[in-house]
């Protein structure tokens, strides 16, 4: 059976980035309330991987008195892709701390994200993720002398196959989450990259908003990747901006994603992720019920 859950982007758009763990309690009561039992948790860079992974144990009791569970636990660090090796060592650490934090929570992925091309963008980064969540219509880009795309590719292989096998020693899958304007942003190099990692726990997270932003044809999408996915992130896409918008307020095509799911008979979670923090329970509430309507039909 598909279980519903609600992705850290809630807890982050609402209370920054990242939140403080008072801050992330607050979230937690909150999706409680909305009447949840399952959640998503994330550690982002070394100092708050390593709260989270010291503060653990507190955050599972926490977890179990309000009946949640954290299924998926993402290791946010960019320098996971950097060139150089030593800030790449560095990174690890993150890693390393979210498994062992993920080990005590009982969470089953290890959640992961490519990250940009390591190019100039003179007008910031495609989009950042904090109090609000912005999207630059146009992307500018320059190259600088020297760049080559084939060496940021092979980095980012080595470094999932590296978290991948670290990993296997905790019984967890890995898996990639495309984004716009990163290097994995597309059923296409998502494939790729699987691909090249080589790793039978290494696997996709299905995101539906940034798959939509990339004009994919959401339930097309879903058959490329069958049985290479193992988690999915729901949010509905207007066609322009990356608002992760509730699920029915947009463009994508519902009845086609959810009648695939049950072809493939997933039995993972849809990680309700939008993203608008003044309206966030309303949306996440909406979501959930439009997905539990549509499904019974």
């Amino acid at each position: 059976m598909i279980k519903l859950s609600v992705s850290y982007l809630s807890t982050i758009v609402q209370y920054g980035y990242p939140p403080s763990l008072k801050d992330t309690e607050r979230g937690f009561r909150e999706i409680a309330a909305w009447g949840f039992h399952n959640i998503e948790l994330e550690g982002l860079g070394p100092a708050h991987s390593e709260l989270m992974r010291r503060r653990a144990p507190d955050i599972k009791k926490l977890l179990d008195d309000l009946g949640l569970h954290c299924h998926n636990f993402c290791a946010v660090d960019a320098d996971l892709t950097h060139p150089d090796p030593r800030r790449r060592r560095a990174a690890m650490h993150t890693v390393v701390n979210v498994c062992e934090a993920a080990d005590i929570v009982g969470a089953e992925t290890l959640h992961l994200a490519s990250y940009p091309p390591h190019v100039r963008y003179p007008n910031g980064l495609p989009y950042k993720v904090g109090r609000t969540y912005r999207y630059e219509g146009t992307i500018v880009a320059r190259i600088p002398r020297g760049y080559s795309f084939s060496r940021d590719w092979q980095v980012l292989v080595a470094s999932c196959r590296t978290i991948a096998d670290l990993s296997r020693e905790h019984r967890r899958t890995v898996i990639m989450e495309p984004r716009v304007g990163e290097m994995v942003c597309s059923s296409d190099s998502l494939l790729r990259l699987m691909e090249h990692v080589g790793r039978t726990n290494f696997q996709a997270n299905f995101d539906t908003a940034h798959f939509a932003k990339q004009r994919e044809v959401i339930p097309v999408s879903l058959e490329r990747l069958k049985g290479r996915y193992a988690n999915c992130h729901v949010a509905d896409h207007d066609g322009r901006t990356l608002d992760h918008l509730p699920c029915g307020r947009g463009l994508i095509d519902w009845t086609g994603f959810l009648t695939g799911l049950k072809r493939h008979n997933y039995s993972g979670y849809l990680g309700i992720d939008t993203s608008r923090a003044k309206t966030m329970r309303a949306d996440v509430v909406a979501s959930a019920e439009f997905l539990v309507d549509l499904g019974r039909h």
